[in-house]
């Protein structure tokens, strides 16, 4: 391992500074969306403004494009808050961060790069967000396979990422990069680059109330569909799905619908699995990571062909009801095949 993170303090203002010089990096192979509503936000923003201890962020070194930067390993969504209610794109009770309160939101207002925007926030609540000191904690290792480790670590516990959060973070076998390639292309937060700076995740992340930068999750296929809801998109479920279909798709057998068997992919308990992470690997390869990818697309784009401008969703169709609650899986082998459609030999009832 390489040395202990070395803590120290840097205040909001600070903070703001480096953003806008680029300094702060997104890694989406282990890195969640931005995905905190504006009531998560705001209550961030309420513990600054009262002085409230906040816990600490975690980031490690790293070379990007010729400049040394800081890789966010915990607190992006955090950061994105502080950093959005500075740019005014959110109000706390009300009020507007005041951009004359800091040397350069005055600059980047006079420059026509930032607009205040109205109620302001009074300025000595403003001057104490900007000069709050954030507890930093930059780990000097630049090592991929240890970096995905420490973020694995500090979330196993569950309470920050989800369980198929977990399960990604960081993998790069072939089913769970056919896993993450399919989910951001259905859900449109695809990014050509893994390494992202932070201000250039608006645009890819998922937005809860329907206003805003990034993608409207009542957009997003699983959830118009009423697959899923807006509170299990945010909780990765629509890639449970996308993994339980692949792993339909290019096993002999059909695989019972358990958390086991998904974590078996992802070689959780492997042993308990008698292989089937591998097994599964060795499947995706004989059959090729683009054909499955294009099949599975194709079938999605049937299915949106077939509801379009309908009355009724997918689950409606199939289940006479609104929200699907039922196991995670679209399919299973049908009695009757006609106008179904396959994936991979499995049936979507349509």
């Amino acid at each position: 391992m390489g040395l202990q993170p070395k803590i120290n303090g840097k205040t909001v203002e600070r903070a703001y500074e480096e953003y806008r010089n680029g300094i702060y990096l997104v890694n989406r192979r282990y890195q969640r969306k931005l995905v905190w509503n504006i009531n998560e936000k705001e209550a961030f923003i309420d513990s600054l403004k009262n002085g409230y201890p906040v816990p600490l962020f975690l980031f490690s070194t790293n070379e990007y494009k010729g400049m040394r930067r800081q890789e966010i390993i915990d607190g992006m969504q955090r950061l994105n808050a502080v950093f959005g209610f500075i740019e005014n794109e959110f109000t706390v009770n009300g009020f507007y961060f005041d951009l004359s309160s800091t040397a350069l939101t005055k600059q980047l207002s006079d420059e026509g790069k930032l607009h205040q925007e109205y109620p302001t926030l009074d300025r000595t609540s403003c001057v104490s967000i900007a000069s709050y000191e954030l507890p930093f904690s930059v780990y000097d290792q630049d090592n991929a396979d240890i970096i995905d480790e420490v973020f694995r670590r500090i979330n196993s516990n569950g309470k920050h990422l989800s369980r198929q959060e977990i399960r990604q973070a960081g993998a790069t076998g072939e089913f769970a990069e056919l896993v993450r390639v399919l989910s951001t292309k259905l859900r449109g937060d695809v990014s050509h680059e893994d390494i992202l700076l932070l201000d250039q995740m608006k645009d890819i992340s998922i937005r809860q109330d329907g206003n805003g930068y990034g993608i409207n999750a009542d957009d997003v296929f699983w959830v118009k569909q009423n697959i899923i809801d807006k509170k299990d998109l945010r909780l990765s479920m629509d890639e449970e799905i996308v993994g339980d279909l692949i792993g339909a798709m290019v096993a002999d057998t059909m695989p019972p619908s358990r958390v086991s068997v998904l974590d078996g992919y992802y070689y959780i308990n492997e042993e308990e699995q008698d292989g089937r992470g591998y097994k599964t690997a060795q499947a995706i390869q004989a059959r090729g990571s683009e054909a499955l990818c294009a099949q599975f697309l194709y079938i999605i784009d049937e299915i949106k062909k077939i509801f379009y401008n309908k009355e009724h969703t997918i689950t409606q169709h199939i289940l006479n009801q609104k929200v699907y609650k039922g196991p995670r899986y679209l399919y299973r082998p049908p009695k009757v095949r006609p106008k179904n459609l396959t994936i991979g030999g499995r049936y979507f009832y349509g």
